[in-house]
């Protein structure tokens, strides 16, 4: 991150509001978070991944097809939030937030067919990520 920071934040423009980082201070590195997880999102959007969910416990696969499989952490339990396909998700590891992020938003938005928002926040007991459709359905 150090090492690509100044890089990043003088040349691109991070698209921030799809993702929220509750507990990391820096704004900088908020900034730059966003853009590892949007360049995560879109390169699994580039492929022909399917994504099927029915029910929120779904996610738990979805987490150790695209995550687990590949060192990147797992989905240890998830709950529904709303009824517009809106979960949260407890992750006991992580290789990296924002990947992971970045990769559970695009497989979200290839379920759901709509944009999402995401928000991730840390604890000693796991990271914790919630997403749900960026606009409200009518």
């Amino acid at each position: 991150e150090e090492s690509v920071m100044p890089q990043l934040l003088g040349s691109t423009q991070m698209e921030t509001e799809k993702f929220t980082w509750e507990t990391l201070q820096d704004s900088e590195r908020k900034k730059i978070w966003s853009g590892f997880a949007e360049a995560s999102k879109i390169r699994f959007l580039d492929t022909d991944q399917m994504v099927l969910i029915a029910e929120p416990e779904h996610w738990i696969h979805v987490g150790h097809r695209f995550l687990t499989r590949t060192g990147l952490g797992g989905v240890t339990s998830v709950e529904g939030i709303d009824d517009q396909g809106g979960v949260k998700l407890h992750l006991s590891k992580l290789f990296h937030p924002a990947i992971a992020a970045g990769i559970l938003s695009a497989a979200w938005e290839r379920s759901e067919a709509r944009p999402c928002k995401l928000q991730w926040s840390c604890s000693h007991n796991g990271h914790i990520i919630q997403i749900s459709s960026l606009y409200d359905l009518a």
